[in-house]
């Protein structure tokens, strides 16, 4: 997702300018104190799962996984489900 979509200028056009990226990485010795964070976000343990989070709530206003459509689909999939967080 990294490297295909989130360079597309659509996408990278949406995220450039109202979002701001973290990662929770799931391996290393600090694991077992991000399940309960994974768990409470993004309500699934698959990988790769993407959210979007209020920073001044903490309120989850979506969460993206990247369905079994392949990579080629991936961006479309990927603008809408911004632009339906945008929106709401």
């Amino acid at each position: 997702m990294e490297q295909q979509v989130f360079h597309l200028p659509a996408v990278a056009g949406m995220l450039g300018s109202k979002f701001v990226e973290s990662r929770l990485h799931m391996d290393g010795p600090k694991k077992g104190q991000f399940v309960a964070l994974r768990d409470r976000l993004a309500k699934t343990p698959a990988a790769p799962t993407f959210v979007v989070i209020r920073p001044d709530t903490g309120e989850s206003l979506g969460v993206y996984r990247p369905g079994n459509s392949g990579p080629s689909s991936w961006g479309t999939e990927f603008e809408n489900f911004i632009a339906g967080v945008l929106d709401s």
